[in-house]
């Protein structure tokens, strides 16, 4: 038996759960101190995040504000030179001293400029004494070195594709340039504007603007105590730093690639952690006045914004979270105490008791509405269960003893019982070998007792049934025999007619066929006649039409011998009228004299080719006659051969039409032949296929015959008639002995 461990070598239950949780309320702890720290440093940076954003916001407005105070200056300069150059438009001295007032006029101004468009301003009537640069065209430059000094004016080198320039000129709008450094070591910064006369861009005007102003405001601004304020330019380079040799460059430093997407989409970016001193970097896009272009301000957040904050609120969670886990500890020690270690200490003497064979008494603590007295009655209820269970063993004694007898006598009995099975089995077995021989005559005439006898009387029911059942099967079987035989006879007779009728149809077939492809090639032969009866009809159709173009054609030739017989009528009357005229003129010649002798001469002449004139028209005239009678008897005869070619073409329609219908008629026939030929066809494998059915029935048959005969043989072997007596069978049978229940 197990003994219980000592005192010393104990932990109490009320100690381990002490432990327990205790554990779990520090892991508690330590997971809210993680929690509400993450979020107090959650909370410090979203602080700092939103007072930068305020400050940037703050910086970007002032910017703004002196910025537009700038552009003001650059656009009321723009607006005089406009204004002086509509006036007049050839008096650049005017625009020059328009440009030196501007610069006397506000101090932050360093220089005044302005370049001309290409071929110079519209309505320039001569070139200025002043004012033009090395390459001729207008680019005065107005400038001091400090405030205070009086400005001299220069020129600068024409460039039109410069970013002082090119991006007024092509836009029309108010520019800025990406601040530079200057020769003197200024961050400069130009404001253009372009210069547009009565609707016509005439050149681009500015002014130049130091940006040391700006790295004195943001040099004093120190958000959050220690931190920085640097100023970006559109394309990421430097307009102030600390470090002036990287004034006018790009920016190099970490966050590169959230600076680009500031610019492009105008957001603040913040990136965290860009070195050990710094918390977070800020870049605010702020777009300078009237959205000419947009600058960022860098913001350094200093790490002591945020670790300040972050370790003042740890130490104090820090405190608040021991005190609370010390009180809480303390509490559970002294509830386990009370509650838990004193109830189970009376439960375990009361166990104890119980171990060492006490059944008598009750443990305490019952009464208790705590899980302790749910035990105790628990115990309780065990301990009448042992006392239960003492009693009820004395009582299983006892029980055994009585089935030890009982099993005696049951044992005799079974004895009894496999003698009486034994003495069946053998008798049983005994028939079932002289049937298994075929003797089916085997009766158990022998009673058996009275629970066995219902076997004997179903054994003999049984072999009587199977004999009689077997008796008629051989009946059947034999008419079976002699019935397939009488089949298997008529199958063969009708296998030999079917293979004549299909020998039959066969031939019928061929000669079908025969006559289906004469019929098919005399149905073509038609169709050739009719294809050449239709090419006659076509012929004659065309011979027709040529006939009555002729036809058309003589007609025309006479109509026109006509007309030509009329013109040659009016040659006639002309050819007399010239004759008789000519005559007139001689008469006229003769009359004047020598005067009029050449004359004469020209008239004679003629005369006589008046004359042949109308010998030569009477000749052609009696040709067009007999022409015309030729073409007379022409258009006769073509007439005549039109209606010989109509009747030819009548008897070639009709002979068409014949020919169409025998044609059509020859194709029905061979299609009808060609139905008959497929029919018989049909027919033949029809035939074919019940010959072949039929030869296999009568292989059916004889097959069917031949177990016929089998089963008869086989019912030969057993022995049929009047019953006798089953002799007994002396195998070893297999004694059963019934287990002991």
């Amino acid at each position: 038996m197990r003994q219980p461990a000592s005192p010393g070598q104990r932990s109490s239950v009320s100690s381990k759960l002490l432990i327990a949780t205790g554990t779990t309320l520090a892991l508690i702890f330590v997971a809210v101190f993680l929690v509400t720290l993450w979020i107090v440093r959650n909370s410090v940076y979203h602080s700092v995040d939103t007072e930068a954003n305020g400050n940037a916001q703050s910086i970007a407005s002032q910017l703004g504000t002196n910025f537009t105070e700038q552009m003001s200056v650059a656009q009321t300069m723009g607006r005089s030179i406009e204004a002086s150059l509509q006036t007049d438009p050839g008096n650049l001295q005017a625009v020059m001293e328009i440009m030196h007032r501007a610069l006397l006029s506000f101090p932050d101004v360093y220089a005044t400029w302005m370049q001309a468009k290409p071929g110079g301003i519209d309505g320039q009537t001569s070139a200025p004494t002043a004012g033009i640069n090395k390459q001729g065209n207008f680019g005065p430059y107005w400038t001091r070195t400090s405030i205070g000094d009086a400005p001299t004016m220069t020129t600068f080198d024409t460039d039109y594709q410069a970013s002082w320039y090119a991006p007024s000129a092509q836009s029309g709008k108010v520019t800025i340039t990406d601040p530079y450094l200057y020769d003197t070591g200024y961050i400069i910064a130009s404001f253009c504007i372009p210069i547009t006369v009565n609707g016509t861009f005439q050149g681009v005007a500015g002014i130049d603007m130091r940006m040391d102003w700006l790295t004195a405001m943001l040099a004093q601004m120190h958000p959050f105590g220690t931190g920085e304020v640097r100023l970006l330019s559109q394309n990421g380079n430097w307009i102030t730093n600390s470090d002036s040799a990287k004034l006018a460059k790009p920016y190099d430093g970490p966050g590169a690639d959230l600076l680009k997407t500031a610019l492009a989409t105008g957001q603040m970016q913040v990136l965290p952690h860009p070195s050990a001193d710094t918390a977070e970097l800020i870049f605010y896009p702020f777009a300078l006045p009237q959205n000419i272009t947009n600058w960022v301000l860098v913001l350094r957040v200093p790490q002591s914004a945020i670790s300040g904050p972050v370790w003042s609120a740890f130490w104090m969670l820090l405190a608040g979270s021991l005190g609370a886990f010390l009180l809480l500890l303390g509490t559970l020690g002294v509830t386990a105490q009370q509650l838990i270690r004193r109830p189970l200490v009376t439960l375990l003497a009361d166990v104890l008791r119980m171990r060492d064979g006490d059944y008598e008494t009750s443990p305490s603590g019952r009464n208790r509405s705590d899980e302790t007295g749910i035990l105790a009655g628990a115990l309780e209820d065990f301990r009448v269960a042992l006392a239960q269970g003492r009693e009820n063993e004395r009582n299983a004694t006892a029980a055994r003893e009585r089935t030890e007898a009982l099993e005696q006598e049951t044992r005799k009995t079974r004895e009894a019982a496999a003698a009486a099975l034994q003495e069946v089995i053998t008798a049983v077995g005994g028939g079932l070998q002289h049937v298994a021989r075929g003797d089916l005559r085997t009766r158990l005439n022998i009673g058996f007792t009275a629970e066995y006898e219902p076997l004997r009387h179903d054994f003999n029911a049984a072999m009587e049934r199977l004999e009689q059942l077997l008796v008629g099967v051989g009946a059947n079987a034999e008419a079976v025999r002699s019935g397939v035989s009488e089949i298997a006879q008529a199958a063969d007779d009708l296998s030999r007619r079917t293979e004549q009728q299909a020998a039959n149809l066969e031939e019928t077939v061929a000669a079908i066929g025969q006559l289906a492809q004469i019929a098919k090639d005399t149905t073509s032969r038609t169709v050739q006649a009719r294809d050449v009866a239709g090419e006659v009809k076509r012929c004659a159709d065309d011979s027709c039409a040529v006939v009555t173009k002729t036809i058309g054609a003589m007609d025309r030739i006479n109509n026109s011998a006509k007309q030509i017989s009329q013109i040659i009528g009016v040659i006639d009357e002309i050819a007399f009228q010239t004759n008789l005229l000519a005559l007139n003129a001689g008469v006229e010649a003769a009359r004047a004299g020598d005067a009029g002798r050449g004359f004469a001469v020209v008239a004679t002449e003629v005369r006589a080719l008046a004359q042949r004139s109308a010998d030569a028209a009477k000749e052609i005239k009696t040709l067009i006659v007999a022409s015309n009678q030729e073409v007379t008897s022409g258009v006769d005869l073509v007439n005549e051969t039109g209606q010989a070619l109509g009747r030819i073409l009548g008897q070639i329609e009709q002979l068409d039409a014949l020919v169409r219908t025998i044609a059509s008629a020859t194709s029905e026939q061979a299609s009808t032949l060609g139905e008959v030929n497929g029919a018989v066809g049909q027919m033949d494998q029809v035939t074919q296929q019940n010959a072949a059915m039929v030869e296999q029935a009568s292989a059916a048959c004889q097959a069917l015959e031949g177990e016929a005969q089998t089963l008869n043989a086989a019912l030969k072997q057993f022995q049929t008639g009047p019953a006798v007596p089953a002799t007994p069978h002396h195998a070893p049978v297999r004694q059963y002995e019934l287990a002991a229940e």
